[in-house]
């Protein structure tokens, strides 16, 4: 353009057509990366653009709408390839477990405890296709629905190698304290310590680094609460990257929930998605859920569990589900994922 008529522009246009959005999510994903292009192409300079660099420079973008609650797009710009991939694993047989696999940018493996010993042979089969290689393997607690599938692949491997496990171990006083369950704990830790495989002994505010992805623990084993001892002793952890956050609760209960509203790390439990604690029935208070910020629920839970139906028809029995779906909705929170729907898996 000739320097004389450069005084003349006002501005520039820019054409946006419409199309068909059924939801918000896709109202961001086809207006926000053509705005931030409009912006690129109006304000930059001929001489300074440079669709690389932009392209690098959208990705940070990116994620501050993120941070700003626009979630859950896949911009046609680029391909999240930095950030990790979550699977919640289905339920295999109609009981509570907690099994969760994660795939870090670089292609590390973490395992989120496992589930029941009958989900053994499924979660053999969703780690081989990933490579058989478990690069770290978090325990959360050693009830039977946490350990029962690890417990077998650390007495008979068949091929899976884990390079580590991260927990944090109950003494002789606090396995002592649930005696129904100590039994299946100490069979959990004498097939830990046959198999060879690494230890490392959780600590509160450690980090562990895969690629982009980061796993800090906020929370070990309270040996001091006396009540619901082993699930008050779960350990949680809050993996994180640039694009996305998980906290993973466990069976986390109130006494414990409490503890961490009022601990070093409590400006640290928002996230985006959220593990519900204890299958989300009797796990943390209703206040937990409405203190941290979160935009989406993880249920590693059976059908009963959530329809509070022992036997007798939906809501006839003794949980406490209803309380914590009331409190969701009540939070407005609509994206929920559930284990007995299938395989989660969300990028």
């Amino acid at each position: 353009m000739e320097k004389s008529r450069e005084p003349k522009i006002l501005g520039t246009g820019c054409q946006m057509w419409g199309e068909y959005t059924p939801n918000t999510t896709r109202l961001y994903y086809q207006i926000f990366p053509r705005i931030a292009a409009y912006a690129e192409c109006g304000w930059t300079k001929a001489a300074d653009k440079d669709y690389l660099d932009f392209s690098q420079r959208v990705k940070n973008t990116e994620r501050r709408w993120r941070k700003l609650g626009y979630f859950n797009q896949q911009p046609s710009f680029s391909k999240q390839d930095d950030t990790f991939t979550l699977w919640q694993l289905p339920s295999q047989i109609n009981t509570i477990g907690n099994s969760y696999v994660i795939r870090t940018d670089n292609n590390k493996v973490i395992v989120m405890d496992g589930g029941v010993k009958e989900e053994e042979n499924y979660l053999r089969g969703f780690l081989a296709a990933l490579g058989n290689v478990v690069d770290c393997w978090f325990v959360t607690h050693p009830h039977p629905d946490h350990i029962g599938a690890l417990t077998q692949i650390l007495e008979n491997p068949k091929g899976i190698t884990i390079r580590e496990i991260c927990q944090s171990t109950f003494s002789d006083d606090l396995l002592d304290m649930e005696p129904d369950y100590k039994e299946q704990a100490i069979t959990y830790y004498k097939a830990f310590k046959k198999s060879g495989v690494k230890n490392k002994e959780a600590t509160p505010g450690m980090v562990l680094n895969f690629g982009n992805t980061s796993m800090k623990i906020l929370g070990i084993k309270n040996e001091e609460i006396r009540e619901n001892p082993y699930n008050n002793s779960s350990v949680v952890i809050r993996a994180s990257d640039p694009v996305k956050s998980v906290l993973f609760l466990a069976d986390t209960g109130k006494e414990a929930g409490d503890k961490l509203l009022n601990g070093l790390f409590k400006d640290e439990l928002d996230c985006d998605y959220i593990q519900m604690s204890h299958h989300g029935q009797q796990g943390v208070s209703m206040d937990f859920y409405r203190t941290v910020k979160f935009h989406a629920c993880l249920w590693p839970t059976p059908t009963w569990v959530y329809n509070n139906d022992t036997g007798n028809g939906f809501n006839t029995g003794h949980l406490k589900t209803m309380e914590t779906r009331e409190t969701i909705k009540e939070l407005n929170i609509t994206e929920q994922y559930f284990s007995f729907d299938g395989v989660t898996k969300i990028e």
